[in-house]
């Protein structure tokens, strides 16, 4: 940001905010000037305690923990992953790469953690982050400091889960041993107030809640190790100290401030010794219940817009509850409601398996490190089902394994009925099938899955989002079909990111090659486009909905309005209908992303997987003929279209899908290939596009333009698709009738 900017901004601010911005730079020129130079030989954090250094062991050893193992629960542990072998080979198969001396970043193959800088160092990118104050070094710079997400990763501590679910197990010191060469390791390598692991107020909150529960899960040997012991509070009690004088307040009041606020409340509950600890979980209390009226729309996602900040956001209000019940220290009722509210969104917008699929940006972040994928949904949703009851967690199948045994969830204190006092009241005649986010997602009982974004672009800057208005994945009996390109990385490289967030990977239509929103840095946008959800309704056997957009009309000069309706029948069939109209000619286009099994082949139209499922797959457009196109731009023009104006409409019979590679990143960082199934429509003035995937059997077109036939002998299907009017699918025969129709109304 220039001068100019700086000063535009100071003028705009609040005096509240200029207070506080005020504050944060009188703390940080103490921390550089004062406090760094005291850190060597500094004990405040005894002092806090109220306890000498040498009788650090002794008080260790008589206080009572308020956390989650209990010795019996630890016997529970043993006991269930003895009888669990392979739930414990895959704990103790984690573990044992870190006592080997190597490092899992995100979903990358693990490094070769060594060398003086490793706590500092971007291994992918080779890149070492510079030893000095936190506040002088650029860390969204690449060049200075690598890609900071892959540093900060290992300086999260994650690994501190899995060494001392190891150690909880078997009770074998090597993992203990680890934990304590790494802790050591860590604070002699990151005093105070240096280095890039204290430039994100974020990274130093879960970084101090993994050190809270490793008081917990080594337990039994840290009384006798009161080095690793006083390592691990002067990291709480400093990291506190440091979050709640760099509180996003203003730089990133999204999930970095309610982060932040969840460890203060988490680590005074934790450590009730420290003088700081009510101040600590006040202020920790009070922002949660601030941000739970701001960040959260009334259906209960998060404003983000994100699946990976919505699972951690639900995790921060879940797991503060947990505390609160744990630990005794009361929390606002706003908390409790926030959890069951994110969490109840959170059941619904899971797949199958309560993994989520991704959507805008995906960062690899977590709170809960229990899980073995980054975007596991289930010990969250196990975690609050046991606090709030039933509703919460999916009907599924999916084994829920030991975390409920970590987290200790039998007997829970129970606390009164919730009520959300935050979410909107909804009259009589409210279309509850309309979620106010704009994300709709729809389950068949044989496991087929969609989710289609139709709303808002984002939340403030809209620093996280991507240009997919109408975007949408799907999944078929319980596998991805049609799925998000992913975020590739924040910071590595601009085109890289742009890529990445672009439409060409979104599944939406694209008018001459690209999307209708344009990205303006690596976290803001020069132009957002909106969808509106206008029609999402449930019917017996499928779901239907219908959605537009008007944000091509800003992109290219002059109007143009996008419509688009999904049809998803249980039986097996998905049907996408894109219409688009412009005032002048454009070129029309449709990339779906596919899932990184699938292959493709033109002989006989197939999606399929080797050895694996197939789907039939057609895309038919048509073509304005002439040039006269409707007024579709009016905000109040009706979902039936009786007004359109007869035209004159062509299909290109030798059309032909094209597949091609497209960049596609399954977790943060790594980058990768898959295939897409890619539909250039041609130029005209307006046009609609019916593109069909079927596990039915082939779907293929007949004479009648507007008239298609899935499907062989007596289970063939008969699919209307008219530009206006009613789309309808007839029944399967039965002797020698043929059921009614289902008829999806627009």
């Amino acid at each position: 940001m220039n001068v100019t900017s700086l000063i535009g901004r100071a003028l705009e601010a609040e005096p509240d905010e200029l207070r506080f911005r005020f504050r944060q730079q009188v703390f940080s020129k103490y921390d550089k000037t004062i406090g760094i130079s005291q850190t060597s030989g500094a004990k405040g954090h005894l002092h806090s305690l109220g306890i000498s250094e040498p009788y650090i062991a002794d008080w260790f050893g008589k206080r009572q923990s308020r956390w989650f193992l209990s010795s019996e629960n630890r016997e529970a542990l043993r006991d269930y992953y003895l009888e669990h072998e392979l739930e414990r080979s895959l704990i103790l198969r984690r573990a044992q790469v870190i006592v080997a001396g190597k490092m899992p970043i995100f979903s990358r193959d693990p490094v070769e953690f060594t060398g003086d800088d490793r706590w500092r160092r971007d291994f992918f990118l080779k890149v070492s982050a510079p030893h000095k104050y936190y506040g002088d070094i650029g860390y969204l710079d690449v060049n200075e400091v690598g890609d900071s997400k892959h540093v900060w990763e290992p300086n999260r501590f994650g690994w501190a889960y899995w060494l001392g679910q190891a150690f909880v197990i078997t009770k074998e010191k090597q993992y203990a041993q680890k934990f304590a060469e790494l802790t050591i390791d860590w604070l002699g390598s990151n005093p105070y107030g240096i280095g890039v692991n204290y430039c994100s107020a974020l990274e130093v909150a879960f970084r101090n809640y993994a050190l809270v529960w490793s008081l917990d899960l080594f337990a039994e040997i840290l009384a006798a190790n009161p080095v690793v012991l006083d390592a691990i509070l002067e990291i709480i009690w400093r990291g506190c100290r440091h979050i709640e004088n760099n509180l996003s307040t203003y730089f990133a009041p999204n999930t970095h401030l309610t982060g932040e606020a969840f460890a203060l409340y988490a680590c005074g509950a934790a450590l009730p010794e420290f003088a700081e600890s009510e101040r600590w979980r006040t202020l920790g209390e009070r922002i949660l219940v601030a941000e739970s009226a701001k960040q959260f729309h009334d259906d209960g996602t998060h404003r983000e817009l994100s699946s990976c900040y919505h699972l951690y956001s639900t995790d921060f209000y879940v797991q503060a509850e947990l505390i609160s019940r744990r630990t005794g220290f009361e929390i606002d009722s706003a908390i409790s409601a926030t959890a069951k509210r994110l969490a109840s969104r959170l059941g619904e917008l899971v797949k199958s398996d309560l993994t989520l699929p991704q959507f805008n940006d995906c960062d690899g972040g977590r709170l809960s490190w229990f899980a073995f994928a980054p975007l596991d949904a289930a010990p969250t949703l196990i975690a609050a089902s046991e606090l709030f009851g039933t509703g919460i967690l999916p009907t599924t199948d999916r084994n829920p394994g030991g975390y409920g045994l970590w987290m200790n969830l039998n007997g829970i204190p129970d606390i009164p009925e919730i009520t959300d006092s935050t979410a909107s009241i909804e009259s009589e005649e409210s279309v509850t099938d309309i979620p106010d986010s704009g994300i709709v997602t729809y389950h068949s009982p044989n496991q087929d899955y969609l989710l289609a974004r139709c709303g808002e672009f984002g939340y403030m800057d809209c620093g996280h989002s991507h240009d997919a208005p109408t975007s949408f994945v799907y999944e078929s009996c319980g596998q991805p079909v049609v799925v998000d390109c992913g975020t590739g990385s924040y910071t590595q490289d601009m085109r890289t990111r742009d890529e990445f967030r672009s439409a060409r990977g979104k599944n939406v239509l694209l008018l001459n090659g690209n999307g209708p929103s344009e990205p303006d840095g690596w976290f803001n946008w020069k132009r957002k486009s909106e969808a509106r959800l206008q029609s999402a309704s449930h019917f017996e056997g499928g779901f239907y909905l219908k959605t537009r957009h008007d944000g091509y009309s800003a992109a290219l000069g002059f109007g143009v309005e996008i419509a688009r309706e999904i049809v998803v029948l249980d039986e097996g069939l998905l049907i996408i209908v894109d219409n688009w109209e412009a005032e002048e000619t454009v070129n029309a286009s449709l990339q779906l992303t596919l899932a990184l099994r699938l292959q493709v082949t033109h002989v006989g139209r197939l999606i399929f997987e080797e050895d694996g499922s197939e789907f039939h797959y057609l895309v038919s457009p048509r073509l304005a003929v002439d040039e006269t196109v409707s007024d579709s731009g009016d905000e109040e023009q009706t979902d039936d279209d009786d007004d359109l104006p007869e035209q004159e409409w062509a299909q290109d019979v030798r059309f032909r899908p094209r597949v091609c590679k497209v960049p596609f990143s399954p977790d943060y960082g790594i980058i990768g290939e898959t295939r897409a199934l890619v539909s250039d429509f041609g130029s005209a003035k307006a046009g609609f596009a019916t593109t069909i995937l079927s596990r039915l059997g082939p779907a293929r077109n007949t004479n009648d333009s507007e008239r298609y036939r899935i499907g062989l002998d007596e289970a063939e299907r008969e699919l209307f698709v008219g530009r206006s009017g009613k789309i309808y699918l007839s029944g399967k025969k039965t002797g020698a009738k043929r059921a009614e129709p289902v008829v999806f109304a627009r």
